[in-house]
Formats: structure tokens, C-alpha cells, sequence
């Protein structure tokens, strides 16, 4: 995939995911996320909703103890964040019909266990079989900081060119997990992901692995968009796209 292609993918996505239409929330199903983090103080938490064109909160609540509860109303899985009182710990997860429920500590709050809805629990098991690479990933991180600090450039250098690697062998585990999924909207989402990354991979077919429903989802019909229009670009000539 060139890098005219790549560059286009990237504008392209986050175009498509953040001015996204407003859904009509009536006649909605139920979502009711339930939750225990030992030790948190108590206060006010945010639910927000993540690709809107404003990251619309959903809703908020306390906690107390420990708990809190959240219920909404949505009919398909789309991605949240949850946010803590501190303002600064928080964890991703799907919203989807059903009930949700969300333990832990206030100490590992990205590791935090969310389960009971298809989509989080396909999710939990992909970063369960990606761990190793994310461990290689933040190892790799906090090397290239240190290094930069000292102004090693060609340790940077190096460490950079490691670091596109990890992603490229974590986009391709996505995907590949993704095929395996063609019933979730988690396969939609994961190519999402790898084409805002600017990952060769072949998302076109992936997508016509999807089943129907999947593709008629919000992650979904975003990825058919972005699908299409990379196919129309790859069969533009280079110098052509050059001039356009």
C-alpha cells in the first residue's frame, strides 16, 4: 500500500468516526453496566462515547465503596470510556445490550475484567493472546524515552523501526483473530483499527467474511466505506493520484 493510499486511510477514519450521525435513542434495549473497583475513592464517575463527533457523554454516576452502576439504552455495540473521579484513570470497553460488569483494583485499572456481553468477552480474549507483545511494546517505550533524553538518535532510530514492527505483528494478529469472528462486531472494529493505522492487510476481505448484521453495524458500515474507498484509490495510477 503506498503512502499516498496510507495517508488518505488515516484522514479518512478519523472523518467517518467522529462526524458520525447522532442516533435516535428511543425504543432502545437495555444496557446495564455494573461495577466493583476496590479501593477507589468515592465520587463522580463519566460514561462517554467514544467516535462521536464530540465524545458525548452517556451518562454518570457515583461511586461508593467501590460499586457503581450505569443504565443505558443503545441496540448495537459501540465503543466507551469510562472515566474515574481523578479524571486521569480510565478503561475502554463495548456498550452493547445486556449486562456488563466491570471488576477490579484501583491499582491495575487498565487490566481491569470486563465481562458478560459477547463483544467484551472476544475483546478480554484478544489482549489476553496479545499480552507478550504489549509487554514488548511498553518495554520498547520506555527504552526510546530514556533514550531520547539522552539524545541517542540512532538508538531512537532503531528503536522506532522496532516499534513499527510490534505494530505491524499486533495489527496482523488483529485481523487475523478478527476472521476467526466474522458473527461479532469485533472483526469490524479491528479493521477499523488497522486501517487508521495505514496496515496492508486485506480489510476488503475481511469485511466480505463479515456476516450481514456485522456489516450493517456502526464499525461496520465505516469499514465498507474506508474498504471501498481504498480499492478505488489503489486503481488510481500514482501519477495520476499525484496530480489529483
Amino acid at each position: 500500500m503506498n503512502n499516498i493510499v496510507k495517508a488518505f486511510l488515516l484522514v479518512a477514519v478519523t472523518t467517518f468516526l467522529f462526524f458520525s450521525c447522532k442516533e435516535n435513542e428511543s425504543s432502545k434495549a437495555s444496557i446495564l453496566v455494573n461495577g466493583e473497583v476496590k479501593d477507589f475513592p468515592d465520587g463522580m464517575m463519566t460514561l462517554y462515547r467514544v467516535f462521536d463527533e464530540d465524545s458525548s457523554i452517556i451518562d454518570t454516576t457515583s461511586i461508593k465503596g467501590g460499586k457503581f452502576s450505569f443504565k443505558i439504552n443503545d441496540d448495537e455495540s459501540r465503543l466507551a470510556s469510562l472515566v474515574f473521579p481523578d479524571g486521569m484513570s480510565a478503561i475502554q470497553f463495548f456498550t452493547e445490550p445486556g449486562i456488563i460488569t466491570v471488576t477490579g483494583t484501583k491499582d491495575d485499572i487498565q487490566n481491569l475484567s470486563v465481562t458478560g456481553t459477547e463483544t467484551n468477552g472476544l475483546n478480554a480474549e484478544l489482549k489476553k493472546s496479545n499480552s507478550n507483545v504489549e509487554e514488548k511494546y511498553a518495554a520498547l517505550m520506555q527504552v526510546g524515552s530514556a533514550a531520547n533524553e539522552a539524545g541517542d538518535v540512532q538508538a531512537v532510530d532503531s528503536i522506532t523501526s522496532l516499534l513499527m514492527n510490534l505494530e505491524k505483528e499486533t495489527n496482523q494478529q488483529n485481523i487475523e483473530f478478527a476472521k476467526k469472528h466474522p458473527t461479532s462486531v469485533l472483526s469490524a472494529y479491528l479493521g477499523l483499527m488497522a486501517a487508521s493505522s495505514g496496515a496492508d492487510l486485506d480489510l476488503n476481505g475481511l469485511y466480505n467474511m463479515m456476516t450481514p448484521a456485522v456489516q450493517q453495524t456502526f464499525f461496520g458500515t465505516r469499514l465498507k466505506t474506508l474498504v471501498d474507498a481504498s480499492l478505488k484509490l489503489l486503481s488510481v495510477p500514482v501519477h495520476q493520484s499525484l496530480k489529483e
